[in-house]
């Protein structure tokens, strides 16, 4: 996944910026905030999201995200893989090719990598723990937009103060 934002002056001297998001031979250009994950077939889904100019609309759609962050069951900051391994004794189904299944949890403190055994009747809490970590990480990135784009708001105001623009 490539994600990169290129800026250029336009003939009139503003700066002209647009974000560029590639996977494989799918590529997207486009100068309007792009929201967008990945999904598990590596395809590109589009998340996006018109800032509204009002401030007061800002805020609303911002308490509304805002209550959509808030958890429903515990959040699991942790990737849920599953491994097909061997266990080395020459007799057992695994040295001819079907090899034992283990679902492991794998996550990452100050640059190092710790993994966790998930016991098989765990194993549908776990995916949901970790589907909403996934749920909550893709709604502060428009919370963080539209508190950014409530700070902007008084500046524009500011500069038409008489709703001129």
């Amino acid at each position: 996944m490539l994600a990169r934002v290129f800026c250029r002056l336009d003939p009139g001297g503003n700066p002209s910026c647009k974000k560029v998001v590639a996977k494989g031979s799918l590529a997207l250009v486009t100068d309007k905030p792009l929201y967008f994950s990945v999904s598990r077939t590596g395809k590109i889904v589009l998340l996006h999201m018109k800032i509204p100019k009002h401030p007061t609309l800002i805020r609303r759609s911002l308490q509304a995200r805002q209550k959509e962050l808030q958890a429903q069951c515990p959040v699991l900051a942790a990737s849920l893989v599953t491994l097909r391994r061997a266990c080395g004794n020459p007799r057992c189904r695994c040295a001819r090719g079907q090899k034992h299944v283990g679902h492991y949890l794998t996550w990452k403190v100050q640059a190092k990598t710790h993994t966790v055994y998930v016991p098989v009747d765990l194993l549908p809490q776990v995916k949901q723990w970790t589907q909403e970590h996934r749920r909550l990480k893709q709604l502060v990135h428009p919370i963080t937009q539209l508190t950014l784009a409530l700070i902007r708001t008084p500046v524009r105001a500011r500069r038409h103060p008489h709703g001129r623009s």
